[in-house]
C-alpha cells in the first residue's frame, strides 16, 4: 500500500448528547436477588409543540420547538411496533406519534439518526430576542437566572420513513434467521449501513485509533477473496464521481497525511464484496452479520448500561437517547427473541437467556457457571432453611449419643 493513503474514517461515532435529545430514555431494572434483569420501563422528555410543515412542494417536515414544558412520556411494550407502521403511514400518522412519542432527532444533511456520524448536526434556528426581552434579562433580578434561546428544530418525514422501514427490515431479517432460513437480499440492502458492518466483520480494527496500514488485509489478499482487481474497482469509482472528483493525489503543500479517497472507496467495496459473497450461503455468517447490524443500532440510538443506587440494591439501566433510545433497545431484544438481559447468579456476567421467558422469581445462569453453580446455590440456600436446621440438630444430637456409647 503507497505511502500518503491515510484511512479515513467509518463516521460512526456519536454527537454531544446536549445537541440532539431533551431526553435520555432507559430501559430499567431492580436488582432483585432472585433475578437480577433489566425490566422494561423507561421514560423521557419530549417537545410540547410539533407542528407539520410543507418546505416545498414534495418535501414536508416535522417542526418543533424547546419552549417549556416539556412532558415526560413512559415507554410502552407496542412502541416499536407501532413504530414500524410508519414505513408507508401518511403524514398525518408520523405527527400523531411524534406528538405521542417526540422526535428521532435526526441530522439536517442526511435525514438520518445524529449518532452515524460526529460532524452532523440538526435543523435548528433561533427566535430573534425582542429589545424589551433583553431589557428585562438585563434587570437586576434577572440577571442571575437562566434565559433559553428559543429555538425551532425540524427534521424531514422522508428520514422517519427510512429508519422504520429499517427496523421493519431487521425484524424480517431476525425472523428468518431464528427459523434457519437465509434472510431477504431485499432486507439486508434496505439497511443502509450493511457497508460499516461488513467491513468490521471482514477486516477487523478497520477504524481502530492504533491501526495502520501494515495492520490491514492486503490487497492481493482481497483480490483473491473476492475475484475482483482493485485497480478496476478504482476505475469505477472514478466514472461513478465523474461530476465531484474524489481526491487521489497530494496537492502541492498539501496536508502531510493526505487521504486517497478513490483508494479507500475501492479497498472498502472489495472488502463489501467478499462480505455479500459469504451472506449469500451462509446462514452461521448471516447471523453474525445480524448480530453487528444490532450493535450498529444500539450504536446509533446511543444505548449504554448505567448503575444507579438510590435505595438498599443497585438499579441497572439500559438505554439511549429519547424515543430512537427506546426503539432500539426493544428491537434488540425482539430480534434476540428474548424478555430481557439476565444477570448470571453466580459470577455476574450479563447474558441473553435462551428458549422460553423466564422467571423473574428463579436465578438465571449463564452457560459457564450452568448447572454446577445452580445445585450450588440450591443447597446453600436449603441449608438456611428451618427444615435443613430440624434435621441437622437431630443428626448431631444422634452422632453425640452414638459417640458416649
Amino acid at each position: 500500500m503507497p505511502r500518503g493513503r491515510t484511512k479515513p474514517s467509518l463516521r460512526e461515532g456519536k454527537p454531544d448528547a446536549a445537541s440532539t435529545s431533551t431526553g435520555s430514555s432507559a430501559i430499567a431494572a431492580s436488582d432483585s436477588r432472585a433475578s437480577p434483569g433489566f425490566d422494561p420501563t423507561s421514560s423521557w422528555l419530549i417537545p410540547s409543540r410539533i407542528e407539520l410543515l410543507e418546505r416545498d412542494s414534495d418535501l414536508f417536515v416535522l417542526a418543533y420547538t424547546n419552549v417549556p414544558p416539556h412532558p415526560r412520556v413512559e415507554v410502552a411494550p407496542e412502541l416499536l411496533d407501532a413504530f414500524v407502521r410508519l414505513e408507508s403511514a401518511p403524514d398525518e400518522a408520523i405527527l400523531a406519534f411524534a406528538r405521542r412519542w417526540g422526535p428521532l432527532w435526526l441530522c439536517k444533511d442526511h435525514d438520518y439518526l445524529l449518532g452515524h456520524d460526529p460532524e452532523c448536526e440538526t435543523f435548528r434556528y433561533f427566535e430573534d430576542v425582542s429589545e424589551e426581552e433583553l431589557e428585562r434579562a438585563d434587570q437586576p433580578g434577572e440577571r442571575e437566572k437562566f434565559h433559553y434561546a428559543r429555538a425551532w428544530f425540524e427534521e424531514a418525514l422522508a428520514g422517519w420513513g427510512t429508519v422504520s422501514a429499517e427496523m421493519r427490515a431487521t425484524l424480517r431479517i431476525a425472523r428468518r434467521l431464528h427459523d434457519g432460513i437465509l434472510a431477504d437480499d431485499r432486507d439486508w440492502d434496505g439497511l443502509g449501513f450493511l457497508r460499516h458492518v461488513l467491513l468490521r466483520l471482514i477486516v477487523p480494527g478497520l477504524n481502530e485509533p492504533l491501526a495502520a496500514t501494515e495492520d490491514h488485509t492486503d490487497v492481493g489478499e482481497l483480490e483473491e477473496r473476492s475475484g475482483l482487481r482493485l485497480e478496476d474497482m478504482k476505475a469505477l469509482v472514478r466514472l461513478e464521481f465523474e461530476d465531484n472528483p474524489l481526491p487521489e493525489e497530494r496537492p502541492p503543500n498539501g496536508p502531510e497525511h493526505f487521504v486517497d479517497e478513490v483508494f479507500w472507496e475501492a479497498y472498502y467495496r472489495l472488502c463489501e464484496a467478499i462480505g455479500r459473497h459469504q451472506m449469500r450461503g451462509s446462514l452461521e455468517f448471516q447471523r453474525k452479520v445480524l448480530g453487528e447490524v444490532l450493535n450498529q443500532w444500539l450504536t446509533l440510538a446511543g444505548v449504554r448500561p448505567r448503575l444507579e443506587w438510590g435505595g438498599r440494591n443497585p438499579q441497572m439501566h439500559l438505554g439511549g437517547d429519547g424515543l430512537i433510545g427506546a426503539l432500539a433497545v426493544q428491537l434488540f431484544f425482539a430480534c434476540a427473541q428474548t424478555g430481557g438481559l439476565a444477570l448470571c447468579a453466580s459470577c455476574g456476567t450479563p447474558f441473553l437467556p435462551a428458549g422460553r421467558r423466564r422467571r423473574k422469581d428463579l436465578n438465571a445462569y449463564c452457560s459457564d457457571c450452568g448447572l454446577k453453580a445452580a445445585l450450588r446455590d440450591a443447597a446453600a440456600r436449603y441449608r438456611q432453611t428451618q427444615k435443613y436446621r430440624a434435621t441437622n440438630t437431630k443428626w448431631r444430637e444422634r452422632r453425640t449419643r452414638d459417640a458416649k456409647r
